[in-house]
């Protein structure tokens, strides 16, 4: 539905949402690297 060029930019990540989208957008503004970001929301991710 996004098309190829965005497509490789999105990755669903099983996190809390709204922390999540807050850790991701946080980390993000900071300069850090997609998989940086994954790797923050990983940690909250439910055990």
């Amino acid at each position: 539905m996004i098309g190829e060029p965005r497509a490789q930019k999105i990755i669903v990540c099983n996190a809390p949402i709204v922390e999540g989208a807050v850790m991701a957008a946080t980390e993000a503004s900071g300069g850090a690297s997609l998989r940086e970001v994954v790797a923050t929301a990983h940690e909250l991710s439910p055990s």
